[in-house]
């Protein structure tokens, strides 16, 4: 599994603000792929694909966790968010991963 400096030098990431956070983030990544690697049949690129494909995953998943803007007003400042944003669905699992790796699911994706 990647670390934070892997995060920051080799996948070249930066929404992720701490070690702590990109750990937590990085092993949910790990089990949403592992996931994934059980549906499909993943072929990896060459190096360190599946290390920047967990990173891609922990990116999205972070961008779920953070609320969404509902609604917003200019006029005296007023912003709504959402609440219980959903995880992201396999589909999107998929899509990051095929970045780096073929996705084999009765046809390559």
């Amino acid at each position: 599994m990647p670390n934070y400096d892997f995060y920051l030098k080799k996948y070249l990431g930066n929404a992720i603000g701490s070690r702590a956070e990109f750990k937590r983030l990085a092993a949910r990544a790990a089990e949403r792929i592992g996931h994934a690697e059980r549906l499909w049949t993943v072929t990896y690129n060459a190096g360190a694909s599946r290390d920047l494909a967990i990173c891609a995953v922990a990116d999205m998943l972070l961008s779920a966790e953070a609320p969404a803007v509902r609604s917003a007003s200019t006029g005296s400042v007023s912003v709504t968010y959402e609440s219980g944003r959903a995880a992201p669905e396999p589909q999107a699992v998929r899509e990051a991963l095929k970045l780096y790796a073929r996705v084999y699911n009765g046809r390559y994706q």
